[in-house]
Parts: C-alpha cells; sequence; structure tokens
C-alpha cells in the first residue's frame, strides 16, 4: 500500500514552530521520549537534568497541552482590556449620562419659557437700545 499525499515532517515539525532553539531541543527530546526512540535516562543527560527535573518538565508541557486541546467556546475571545480602556469606558457613561442630563434639562427650559416664566440663572435679553 502506497501512502498518498506529503511524507509526515514528524519530529521536524518542531523546527517550525517560533520559539528558542533551547525549547525547541527540549521539545523535540521529549517527544522521542513518547515514541520509543529515545530512553528517559538518555534523555536527562542530553537535556541536562535529574529524574525528577525531567519528569516534572515533561508533565508540565503534557498537561499545558492537554488543557490547550480542551474545547473552547465559538468565536473569537474578546479583547483584555487594560486600564485605560476601563477609564474610557467610564468616561463614556460619564458623558452619556451628562448629555441626558443636559437635554432634560433643556427640555425644562423649554416648558418653562413657553409659559412665560422666568428661568433662574437665565438672563433675558431686552430691547435693544441704539
Amino acid at each position: 500500500m502506497t501512502r498518498r499525499g506529503r511524507k509526515p515532517l514528524a519530529l521536524k515539525h518542531v523546527a517550525h514552530l517560533d520559539g528558542s532553539d533551547h525549547a525547541k531541543r527540549r521539545m523535540t527530546t521529549l517527544l522521542k521520549t513518547l515514541q520509543s526512540d529515545c530512553s528517559v535516562v538518555e534523555a536527562r543527560v542530553e537535556l541536562g537534568l535529574s529524574e525528577s527535573q525531567f519528569h516534572a518538565v515533561r508533565q508540565r508541557w503534557l498537561q499545558g497541552a492537554l488543557q490547550l486541546l480542551e474545547p473552547q467556546p465559538p468565536g473569537r475571545r474578546p479583547k483584555e482590556r487594560g486600564p485605560e480602556s476601563a477609564r474610557i469606558e467610564q468616561l463614556e457613561q460619564e458623558v452619556r449620562a451628562l448629555r441626558r442630563e443636559l437635554a432634560l434639562t433643556q427640555a425644562q427650559c423649554e416648558v418653562t419659557a413657553a409659559r412665560g416664566a422666568d428661568i433662574p440663572g437665565l438672563v433675558k435679553k431686552g430691547p435693544s437700545i441704539s
């Protein structure tokens, strides 16, 4: 049976990832141990880790990878808001409230002026003297 399509890259996938050479070497070595291409002892020596350090690194790596594969809610994640955006939102709410208050005050002034009553603080224009 012949294989169709591209030849699998296997461990060469790691070389195409963004990251330091140190991290790529660690990942490649950890993958080799999972594929049984490399013993834990060989991997520890190559990475310069004690047995407990090796197992801790491998456990953290696998746990992080597993968490990334958990189901996610559909759609984009909301943008993280910094302190500036929270302050901007607060100021925008204040502006909306002040505009509502202004519109209400203007309407009250119009009603009062239509009744012919004096509006406190409003200077009426008298007949101009030339």
